[in-house]
Formats: C-alpha cells, sequence, structure tokens
C-alpha cells in the first residue's frame, strides 16, 4: 500500500504506483521540481510521467 510522502524506491514501488495510478512528485533534493502525476512507464533508469522522462539517478519520486 502506498501512502502520502511515501518515497519510491524498489521497483515495485513504481509498479504499484503505475498500477494504481497514483499520482507522484518528482523531487531533487529537497526541491520539488515537478508536481508530476500519474507514472505512464519506468524501467530500471528513468520515469515517464505525461511526456516527461526523468532519470532515477538524478531525482526522487514520492507519492502526492
Amino acid at each position: 500500500m502506498l501512502i502520502p510522502n511515501q518515497l519510491l524506491v524498489k521497483q515495485v514501488d513504481f509498479d504499484n504506483a503505475m498500477y494504481w495510478k497514483v499520482p507522484v512528485s518528482v523531487w531533487r533534493g529537497n526541491q520539488v521540481i515537478d508536481y508530476g502525476g500519474v507514472i505512464k512507464q519506468h524501467d530500471d533508469d528513468a520515469v515517464c510521467i505525461a511526456s516527461d522522462y526523468f532519470p532515477k539517478k538524478d531525482f526522487r519520486f514520492k507519492v502526492r
């Protein structure tokens, strides 16, 4: 189960957020970069939200 402000860390976290269409925000450090939305797809390297790709190594993703 995903809860607000939960950091997505494991592949299963991203899978669940995508499957349940849970909105996520995109963070760099302590700053919100994008209020994001629903994950369209992801792989080991990046997350696609709407038409934007965010590298996992550069950003953190939290449940909104």
